[in-house]
């Protein structure tokens, strides 16, 4: 009966120490899950290739703004907005403008804002990965970087000359 009982504790105390992760693995590290932010920004999807959608381009820079909409209304996600900005780098380089074009054209009366801002910055790190020729190239892109000159926010506006090389 003694044998018994021993046993029995014997398998309790295993059960406990494998369910609290102490025991025998003494090195072993509790799991540590992403963010949701970090899961979000992982499942964003493909820029060029995306059988579910027309435009990938847009679905991405959709998917993207509703991040940045989450970041924005919560404090504890806009301390992560870094893992958006490494983000960017998703999009390959035929994508890359047409991806800042729509995160970064949208209304003047935005740039004030939170929102505004995070986009335009999200924008900028795209259009930072372009040679200055190639925007010399685009109206659109030389356009929405006017537009960013005249901003009535200071943060935009020194995004805007920070490509004045390539803008006249």
């Amino acid at each position: 009966m003694n044998h018994e009982h021993l046993q029995v504790n014997l398998v309790g105390i295993q059960v406990r120490n494998a369910r609290d992760g102490v025991g025998e693995h003494l090195d072993r590290q509790p799991v540590v899950l992403p963010s949701w932010l970090e899961l979000q920004v992982t499942i964003l999807p493909s820029t060029k290739v995306n059988p579910f959608v027309e435009e990938p381009d847009k679905e991405f820079a959709l998917r993207v703004l509703q991040l940045v909409e989450r970041c924005e209304a919560g404090p504890t996600l806009l301390a992560e907005f870094k893992l958006l900005e490494g983000a960017m780098k998703i999009p390959a380089r035929l994508e890359i403008l047409p991806c800042a074009l729509l995160l970064g054209d949208g209304p003047i009366h935005e740039h004030t804002s939170l929102y505004g801002t995070l986009r335009i910055q999200l924008a900028q790190t795209l259009v930072s990965r372009v040679d200055s020729a190639e925007l010399e190239l685009n109206d659109e892109v030389k356009a929405v970087l006017r537009k960013w000159k005249a901003s009535p926010s200071e943060y935009v506006r020194g995004a805007g000359w920070r490509f004045d090389d390539a803008v006249p």
